[in-house]
């Protein structure tokens, strides 16, 4: 230990500290010591020397970068969690109080890893289809083409927790301020299995890294819904847990896998993410989002983590909408809207209800005729990558 902990340390013991001996020898540690040092003291103790740091450094010297640094240590050590970061920290510290948190087993660790020039606001365009139908429409119906070009910020994010491992890959409209709410998009399964074959896009092998398929075909999710939402005015992030099949694979005694991110502290998880995206996108912004309403859907396979993910919510109360494209196309599916407590259900598909069901719409190839987009992807294709659009004009998520 450094001579500064030590004083500190045992200046903070006596009866009536000398605070400002306290807090200079404090505010003289470098980071990697700081977090250990702050770690040792109980939480009476931590908050006191936050207020006479604030009181001493801000307030009296106008030293606020010297107590934001001591004020974030602090946050680190009692929340367990990297954000919010002031704008002051050099690079060095952050990366210190990151791997401060990988030996916490408390800590839920965000790291975003996508280049400057992806995290950025970008033009994309996707085509997608409209008008946007609420109800089955007849037969003579037809879907228009158009190019869903506007700017979005892309994310991807190594969430770290209990040894574990996982990605989210997000999608931020240009303009976002708000991030209290957001629409989480699970991806069809990276295995499928046919009577004809075995089709892998991605390994779970793979996943740790985010390599092989996991970047080079998952990954393309984010944009490709992400810019439909964007299109559709929705300024939110949008989510994409990448999702392994291990992540699927519950048992009757854990239904939610481990290797699912949603199996631990599904909230805390989310708020940690939209936490690390208000820092990239709005890096000033003064507190941290929690969230209050969350919209869910999923394309195809997907519909077995979209159910595992409300399973997870649901004492949380914040799913308002569930949306599936085209889940009952799948054979074993049932042909019936995927429920959650307090949330709005619908459904996109070629495959008819069992019965009458509102928000239960059922599209054809008629009904694509004008379309030109993804001509070798059939109906499911264009179902699941062209759709988003206009389910998002009319989300109850607003």
């Amino acid at each position: 230990m450094s001579l500064q902990r030590d004083t500190f340390e045992a200046e903070i013991k006596k009866p009536q500290p000398n605070w400002e001996t306290a807090v200079d020898n404090l505010s003289a540690l470098a980071m990697f010591e700081m977090l250990p040092t702050l770690a040792g003291l109980d939480t009476a103790t931590r908050t006191a020397v936050v207020d006479q740091a604030r009181n001493i450094l801000s307030a009296k010297r106008r030293w606020t970068g010297a107590y934001e640094r001591i004020k974030f240590a602090a946050d680190v050590v009692g929340n367990h969690k990297l954000h919010p970061i002031p704008s002051s920290l050099e690079a060095r510290q952050i990366e210190d109080a990151r791997n401060f948190l990988l030996k916490d087993p408390k800590a839920i660790v965000v790291a975003q890893k996508n280049p400057a020039n992806q995290t950025a606001a970008h033009m994309v365009s996707k085509p997608v289809v409209r008008p946007a139908v609420t109800v089955t429409p007849p037969a003579s119906f037809r879907f228009t083409q158009f190019e869903s070009d506007v700017e979005i910020h892309e994310l991807l994010f190594e969430v770290r927790k209990a040894g574990s491992v996982f990605w989210v890959g997000a999608a931020v409209p240009k303009g976002t301020t708000d991030f209290t709410r957001a629409q989480v998009f699970f991806h069809p399964t990276v295995v499928q299995i046919t009577r004809e074959k075995t089709i892998i896009h991605a390994n779970d092998n793979d996943y740790r890294e985010f390599t092989g398929g996991w970047s080079a075909k998952l990954q393309r999710y984010v944009a490709l819904q992400g810019v439909q939402l964007a299109k559709a005015g929705r300024l939110m992030p949008f989510l994409v847990p990448f999702t392994t099949m291990a992540a699927l694979r519950g048992s009757k005694t854990h239904p939610i896998p481990a290797q699912n991110m949603f199996s631990d502290r599904p909230v805390e998880t989310l708020n940690a993410i939209m936490e690390a995206i208000q820092s990239e996108i709005v890096p000033k912004a003064t507190g941290t989002p929690s969230l209050t309403k969350l919209g869910a859907s999923s394309f195809s396979s997907g519909i077995g983590a979209l159910r595992l993910f409300l399973a997870s919510m649901s004492a949380s109360g914040l799913i308002k909408e569930v949306i599936d494209f085209d889940g009952p196309f799948i054979t074993k599916e049932p042909k019936r809207l995927t429920p959650s407590p307090g949330a709005v259900s619908k459904c996109f598909t070629q495959t008819g209800p069992a019965g009458p069901s509102p928000n239960y719409v059922t599209v054809t190839n008629d009904h694509f005729t004008l379309v030109t987009a993804y001509p070798d992807s059939g109906l499911h294709g264009r179902i699941g990558w062209m759709m988003y659009y206009q389910a998002m004009l009319h989300s109850v998520i607003a």
